[in-house]
């Protein structure tokens, strides 16, 4: 492919995931345009779970996205694959060709039996934190350039933030979903009227009484307080 022509398929796919923050609307939009991009035979991405161990595959060599895929082709343990482990620790690209024995067994028994003979996987780096895996497989022993790994490596780039804030938005949503649900099904608070009394160690101020409709009582009737006696006047008691 021509300069001109990945910087054009560069701008076009970046135009293309920025219209959507939907995460399975953006896998589709890679699923559709990274493998005819790249020119290769096919081409994945996956994230990488810290928590597992593992690879989780968002979409498959063969446009599938996640929850399409067989169970078996959604989750790879790192533990079994050391060379995806390398990638996602040091950042740093590589190439695994079946032909070459000193290359991962691993990754390259997996090629063979998918019928391909060459793997490039590119680290995904959002703000700095790999993501996960873009993974480039061809049917032929394919060696590529400098200049085809630069648009690999951009290419990657475009997709990382496209996925991570897409990721981001799916987060968020869930866990506000999650706080909806949480206080829609909170218990009402309704005490009975027998119960609603101040709480005990708090105290009315001296010779005030509460009545038990909200009004005071101070020598006089409900809801009225009679005036103190004038200062060297003393205070006639009622009589009995």
């Amino acid at each position: 492919m021509a300069t001109h022509d990945r910087l054009r398929a560069l701008v076009d796919l970046a135009r293309t995931l920025s219209a959507s923050l939907d995460l399975d609307d953006v896998l589709r939009r890679v699923a559709g345009h990274a493998t005819a991009v790249t020119g290769s035979s096919a081409c994945s991405v996956s994230l990488w779970d810290r928590e597992r161990d593992s690879l989780v595959t968002l979409t498959g060599w063969f446009g599938q996205i996640a929850g399409e895929m067989d169970a078996g082709q959604e989750e790879f343990l790192l533990s079994d694959f050391p060379a995806s482990r390398d990638v996602l620790e040091r950042q740093q690209t590589r190439l695994i060709r079946v032909a070459n024995e000193a290359d991962d067994p691993s990754e390259r028994t997996l090629l063979a039996a998918e019928g391909y003979a060459s793997l490039l996987m590119i680290p995904l780096v959002s703000r700095g934190t790999c993501l996960g895996l873009m993974e480039i497989v061809d049917e032929s022993d394919r060696l590529w350039d400098d200049a085809d790994l630069d648009f690999f490596r951009t290419l990657a780039d475009i997709i990382s933030a496209a996925v991570h804030n897409a990721v981001l938005r799916k987060q968020s949503t869930e866990a506000e979903e999650r706080y909806r649900t949480l206080v829609e099904n909170l218990p009402a608070v309704n005490l009975p009227r027998h119960r609603r009394h101040r709480p005990a160690g708090l105290r009315q101020p001296s010779g005030r009484l509460a009545d038990g409709r909200g009004s005071c009582r101070v020598g006089g009737r409900p809801g009225r307080l009679d005036a103190p006696p004038a200062p060297g006047r003393p205070r006639r008691r009622r009589a009995v």
